[in-house]
């Protein structure tokens, strides 16, 4: 890549972390894209994505076409993924550059970044609001034998006073900063981690608080980036409107788990960011290609001939993306809409029915409030799969799911009932007696007013050797099992699967 010149000159380096699991990935390709459509003189820029542990080829081969530069690294930390982020600057080639501009996966570079990077000082912008209480920062600097700083700055949203804390999502460093900065906010991490308890229920801001100590520590100094270097779209499915923000033309946006049923980014509440988002889906669209296959040539061939085998062979021939449908991310997300608009709030408790790899799971998991999301499914290869390759250890331990491995339907294993459920293409690959089966054991399980959505192929006749079964028999299904069926049809499904209400009397 060519060096940047003018106001923004040097060597730039550009970059981020992701965990080897296709959520993240995904969000590094969408990342690298943006900053080579979008990103003016950054475009020219180098980009290095470095992946924890392993990478996935096909994600390899697919980000080399956007001129991306990926590295394994190890990982940091295993309670604390968040210091994974340490790693890429602990590599020992950034001396090479002059500017080193580190940012999370789940961002869209969607104008020129560098502009505003003008200085050799640190550059961050400051979190939006209050997440660490200033008494717990006083108790933190003391026991660091650290002098607090002034509280002469503020969050970027709420506007509280507040001692220089920022948000380390979009985080510009200098080569200034790479002998002494970077080893003192690695060294406050590592302390940090030693004394965790410290810090308790804000453990997720581990780094953000390093940085703080780091820089009074080594008396560095630094420059607030503004909203527009990092607009943080925070809640999903949606999020807090603040009224100071509206004028905003953000140049990098911060998305989180915004991303809409296509695979796309979601629109925000403010018309500048929607219309930047806008800009990139529609650049998405025009390029669009194939997703790459999890199954390589010869996998493709046995696949085919064993039949498209079932169980372990059958996950590990086909990927345990494709083994449950493919089409991942779109159908993932229809679950979640769907069941929002039925009525699921996060306090809620949903059962997962068949939930596989996690398909709607990782979307479900998030949503709800910790301990919400129980999940069946007969195959503990596909569970496991999905917690490594899809959820992370991170997300797991957070919002604690609950999972049983059952061939027979065991939902007293559980340890709680659910308010709501869903069967998601499990219908569609069962005979009548397992089917029945299944609905008279959830119901003996459930409380009354629990509701079911399960999905189905329709057809009149009937057959059950295709697993296709008429409007009047997935009615009668429930009628037989003590529920209240009302047919919904029609519901969004790639596949025309449709959907069925079932309420428990």
């Amino acid at each position: 890549m060519a060096e940047i010149t003018g106001r923004s000159n040097g060597r730039w380096l550009i970059g981020c972390v992701a965990d080897n699991n296709w959520r993240f990935l995904d969000q590094s390709l969408a990342l690298v894209r943006s900053l080579r459509w979008f990103g003016g003189d950054a475009a020219q820029s180098e980009f290095r994505v470095c992946v924890v542990d392993s990478a996935k080829p096909a994600y390899i081969r697919e980000m080399s076409r956007y001129g991306a530069d990926v590295r394994v690294v190890p990982t940091y930390n295993r309670e604390y993924p968040v210091t994974n982020k340490l790693r890429f600057l602990q590599q020992t080639d950034l001396s090479r550059y002059d500017h080193i501009l580190l940012v999370d996966c789940d961002t869209l570079i969607v104008q020129n970044p560098l502009t505003p990077l003008t200085s050799d000082r640190l550059q961050a912008k400051m979190v939006p609001r209050r997440s660490i209480p200033h008494e717990l920062f006083e108790k933190l600097f003391r026991l660091f034998d650290l002098p607090i700083p002034e509280r002469n700055q503020e969050y970027s949203v709420s506007k509280e006073p507040s001692i220089p804390y920022f948000n380390t999502g979009v985080v510009c460093l200098h080569k200034p900063q790479l002998p002494n900065l970077v080893p003192a906010w690695i060294k406050f991490v590592d302390r940090l981690i030693e004394r965790i308890e410290l810090i308790a229920d804000r453990e997720w801001f581990i780094e953000q608080v390093a940085l703080s100590l780091a820089l009074a520590a080594t008396g560095s100094e630094f420059d607030v980036l503004g909203n527009d270097m990092n607009f943080q779209i925070h809640v999903y499915p949606g999020e807090v409107y603040e009224p100071r923000l509206e004028g905003i033309d953000p140049r990098i946006i911060h998305y989180h788990r915004g991303v809409t049923a296509r695979d796309e980014i979601a629109r925000s509440a403010y018309p500048l960011v929607s219309a930047r988002i806008d800009l990139f889906n529609d650049r998405v669209r025009e390029e669009r290609a194939p997703a790459p296959s999890a199954l390589g040539p010869l996998k493709a061939k046995a696949f085919e001939a064993l039949g498209k085998p079932d169980g372990r062979v059958g996950i590990w021939l086909a990927g345990h993306r494709d083994y449950v449908g493919g089409r991942w991310l779109e159908v993932s997300r229809l679950q979640t809409d769907f069941m929002i608009k039925m009525g699921l709030k996060p306090e809620h408790v949903l059962l997962d029915v068949g939930c596989g790899s996690l398909r709607g799971g990782v979307e479900f998991i998030s949503y709800l409030h910790a301990g919400n999301y129980l999940g069946l499914d007969s195959s503990d290869r596909l569970i496991q799969k999905g917690i490594k390759e899809e959820l992370g250890r991170r997300l797991l331990k957070l919002k604690s799911p609950e999972f049983v491995v059952s061939r027979s339907f065991e939902f007293e294993k559980f340890s709680k009932k659910p308010d709501f459920a869903i069967a998601h293409s499990l219908f569609t690959h069962l005979s009548e007696s397992d089917i029945r089966l299944c609905l008279d054991k959830l119901r003996r399980f459930v409380n009354p007013g629990c509701r079911l959505y399960a999905t189905y192929f329709i057809a009149d006749p009937p057959s059950q050797n295709s697993f296709r079964y008429s409007r009047a028999i997935v009615e009668d299904f429930g009628a037989k099992a003590d529920w209240a069926a009302t047919y919904i049809g029609e519901w969004g499904h790639p596949e025309d699967q449709m959907m069925v209400e079932y309420l428990a009397r």
